[in-house]
């Protein structure tokens, strides 16, 4: 998210500088809008596997819960009898 933000300064800076020296083409603007797109593909592409691990993760802790809880209350029901 930080390089996103950095790169959309960085676009912004060069279109602020670039409005005063010359006028954009269709061209550099596509180019630019290519370029932006490319961006933000990359980013949601992180954020998908960040959430893939999140859920890894929280799966594996999920199973290592039920099977701590299965002990105890195996252990609970073996102190009853």
């Amino acid at each position: 998210m930080k390089r996103l933000l950095f790169k959309i300064i960085c676009i912004t800076e060069v279109l602020l500088s670039a409005a005063d020296s010359f006028p954009l083409s269709e061209d550099m603007l596509k180019k630019l809008s290519a370029a932006g797109e490319q961006c933000v593909d990359e980013e949601v592409k992180r954020v998908l596997l960040g959430v893939k691990r999140v859920k890894e993760t929280m799966e594996k802790k999920e199973e290592k819960h039920r099977q701590l809880m299965d002990a105890l209350w195996h252990s609970i029901d073996k102190k009853k009898v």
